[in-house]
């Protein structure tokens, strides 16, 4: 008997996976343009949601203080005080304004016959101006009525702003001004 006779076949070389050099130079150019295309885009929108979000607390807090006046029978009022380190502090406080401070973000106190109901930091890095007709607003227990009228404006470096309007009445409502893209 004749040996059987082996057929060696040629082997199909294996494909290489991966990409060459020079594709992933040109995907990361790719990704590197859309990201600088996108950023101004993705940072208004961020200044947007800090707005918004800030002007809706603030408008909240308003309506807080109202109500717990209301509730409470005791003048309440809503404070905003700039710190020494940097940023705003909104309190929201009985008695007078002038006997509530806020040095440090855990260091809100009220002293006297002020009690300190809630306490509110806004940092310096929300790139926020805020502007203030009033930096006290009163509510009055009976009709929840404001004293004084007031205005809280708060704008951001592009010029985007929400006003938050207190009526004599106690209203608060809020407005918004500025360029096109401050829809939600």
């Amino acid at each position: 008997a004749l040996p059987k006779a082996v057929l060696m076949l040629p082997t199909a070389r294996p494909k290489c996976l991966g990409f060459t050099l020079i594709e992933a130079m040109v995907t990361l150019l790719l990704l590197a343009v859309v990201a600088l295309l996108a950023a101004p885009s993705l940072q208004r929108m961020i200044e947007t949601r800090w707005l918004h979000g800030t002007a809706g607390h603030i408008a909240t807090t308003l309506h807080h203080a109202r109500a717990s006046a209301v509730a409470r029978q005791e003048r309440t009022a809503v404070s905003l005080i700039t710190r020494r380190g940097g940023g705003l502090c909104q309190l929201t406080h009985t008695g007078r304004a002038a006997d509530c401070s806020c040095s440090a973000p855990a260091a809100a106190q009220c002293s006297g016959d002020a009690q300190l109901i809630a306490a509110v930091h806004l940092p310096e890095r929300t790139r926020l101006a805020i502007s203030v007709t009033a930096a006290s607003i009163r509510f009055d227990p009976r009709a929840g009525t404001a004293t004084p009228a007031g205005r809280w404006v708060l704008r951001t470096t592009s010029g985007r702003e929400i006003q938050t309007v207190v009526s004599l009445t106690g209203r608060v409502r809020s407005c918004a001004r500025g360029p096109q893209e401050l829809g939600y």
